[in-house]
């Protein structure tokens, strides 16, 4: 074994070049697929801890001017842990030269917080007249600690200013780069101003007991107490504990990567079987030498098995090495995007022998074929070997390559070159390919999702949208028909809803829209003066295995209510904080 491990060596060291090309392929595969399964572990593991910690919420309403006082009702209902009243307020901020969106969270007491607490980075807590920015909205502007926040509010826009204070992190909100929205926090006072009102408009609570068997009651209670005090409630939210921000196009991503690692681990497969195969080539000679003096196919192929495993080992061990530390790095910017906190790294050993298993036991099958053919000749072939194929010349191939007699004597003789070793050319020529297909594959799938995500927003005809505070109605519309800029105006409805433990978002939409090019897949459009029926997404349609004619149960607020479906459509566009799954 020991003779083999020596020759195998020299065997390889003899090209080094070659040898090298062939060890970085393996490294490649391996340290990619370790990097990603490792970084797909220990984001999950991080998202669990920042979103479901002790201190995140668990059900979130929307309320019409809340008054302090809610919190000691809340705290008496059952299963409620802690509740917490918020100011919040979406308008447009000077980011630039560039009016941007931004959110504005409007708090009592930053040192009081209890749930969706957030850390402090930089800086200080906001007073009056102050705010403090989420970390990565140094990302969307340059802005400092002492810089006057510019922002539209109240009655015609007006411009104001807060100044910056401080800069916080929360895993509630990706980074703003790729969220599109800044994040703002300020006193709930100064947020009031804002919109108007006299209560906080946002109420957080965290359960005690978040199990499915409790959660309805505790929600049917919390609104028994809103019903009570008469006030206006809706948007509901409640924390999906396997569905985190983010979590579905993270779950896409490392798809794609991992697919991408397997190919190189099989173009690697494939670089080592040209390169043994080469070996064996040039040393036919050896390979006779070795069998007229007794030794047998097994031995002889398991010398050039051996070179195969070494290929393996170094490889592996250099791709483990690239593949913790590139894990390490991709799991920092992953985390950076979505605000989460990355502690130290865990490396799965389960991860590491998948690893090695993968490296060395591509190499050593990638060896197999080669070494098994190659040694199959016998001593009298092998010792009469001159390099030169006996058959050349005989196939169809070899003729037709003959017959090419209009190119050049170089690219001529390159060209016949190719015809006398058929096998390796043919799996250079597959390594080739797969590398030309992953890179295509690559490109493509960037420009893909690039035109799905224009698709899918395609459907709405609008070239703006805008939220109220309070419900307008169609007259409103027509006042904005007025303007000769605008060409169309239609009053919509939106309202978070449920179909069972489904969460949906409800659209109201007038039947003769203009503004919406409904994607029919199945079924028909709503018809007007027809209640009680919905048109939903194939997404919903497939998750619950719904069709037209079947009935849902849709909850809403505190209502229920029992729809037809008439029809579905191909509507799956939604933006990437939703938690809506039709």
């Amino acid at each position: 074994m020991f003779i083999s491990v020596r020759k195998a060596y020299r065997d390889l060291t003899r090209r080094k070049l070659r040898s090298f090309l062939t060890v970085i392929g393996i490294v490649i595969g391996v340290g990619g697929l370790v990097a990603i399964t490792s970084t797909s572990k220990n984001m999950t593991a991080a998202q669990a801890a920042a979103y479901n910690n002790n201190s995140q919420q668990d059900m979130r309403w929307w309320v019409s001017s809340a008054p302090r006082n809610l919190l000691a009702a809340l705290a008496l209902v059952p299963n409620v842990e802690e509740a917490e009243l918020r100011a919040t307020y979406y308008t447009k901020w000077l980011a630039s030269d560039a009016w941007r969106d931004i959110y504005f969270n409007g708090i009592t007491d930053f040192e009081e917080m209890r749930v969706n607490r957030i850390d402090l980075v930089e800086g200080r807590w906001p007073r009056r007249g102050e705010t403090v920015l989420e970390a990565s909205v140094r990302d969307v502007a340059p802005v400092q600690i002492g810089d006057d926040l510019v922002f539209r509010a109240g009655a015609g826009n007006a411009t104001r200013h807060l100044r910056v204070v401080g800069f916080a992190k929360s895993p509630s909100y990706p980074n703003a780069a790729i969220m599109g929205t800044s994040v703002a926090y300020a006193l709930d006072s100064e947020v009031r101003k804002m919109y108007g009102g006299e209560g906080n408009n946002q109420v957080l609570v965290r359960l005690a007991d978040f199990s499915p068997a409790v959660r309805p009651d505790t929600r049917q209670e919390i609104q028994r107490v809103y019903e009570k005090r008469n006030l206006q409630y809706g948007s509901y939210w409640e924390r999906n504990p396997d569905d985190y921000v983010g979590k579905r196009q993270l779950d896409a991503l490392v798809t794609l990567m991992t697919v991408f690692s397997i190919v190189g681990l099989v173009i690697a497969s494939f670089l080592v079987a040209n390169t043994l195969a080469a070996v064996i080539s040039e040393q036919m000679g050896e390979i006779g030498a070795m069998k007229a003096i007794g030794a047998t196919g097994g031995k002889v192929v398991s010398v050039y098995v051996v070179a195969g495993v070494l290929y393996g080992l170094v490889g592996t061990g250099l791709g483990l090495a690239l593949g913790i530390f590139g894990g390490h790095a991709l799991l920092l910017y992953l985390g950076g995007l979505f605000n989460l906190g990355i502690g130290g790294v865990t490396v799965d050993p389960i991860d590491v022998l998948q690893g090695v298993g993968v490296g060395v036991g591509v190499t050593t099958l990638a060896a197999l074929l080669p070494a098994w053919r190659g040694t199959s000749i016998t001593v009298r072939k092998a010792l009469d070997n001159y390099g030169i194929t006996a058959t050349y010349g005989q196939g169809v191939f070899d003729r037709l390559v003959q017959r090419v007699s209009n190119l050049p004597r170089v690219p001529a003789i390159a060209l016949r070159n190719l015809a006398r070793r058929k096998g390796r050319n043919a799996v250079t020529v597959t390594a080739i390919a797969l590398a030309t297909a992953a890179f295509l594959a690559a490109q493509s799938t960037s420009d893909s999702v690039n035109t799905s995500i224009a698709n899918a927003y395609d459907v709405y005809g609008s070239d703006a949208w805008v939220w109220f505070q309070s419900p307008v109605t169609e007259g409103f519309a027509n006042t904005l028909r007025s303007m000769p800029e605008v060409t169309g105006v239609e009053a919509w409805a939106s309202s978070g809803a449920a179909v069972d433990d489904l969460r949906v978002t409800m659209w109201g939409i007038p039947p003769d829209t203009s503004l919406y090019i409904p994607r029919i897949t199945s079924g028909r459009w709503l018809s007007d003066g027809e209640p009680f029926t919905a048109v939903i997404s194939t997404r919903m349609a497939e998750n619950r295995r719904l069709k037209p004619g079947d009935r849902i149960e849709l909850r809403v607020g505190g209502e229920n209510a029992w729809l037809t479906v008439v029809g579905t459509v191909n509507d799956n566009a939604q933006g990437l904080q939703s938690s809506s799954r039709g």
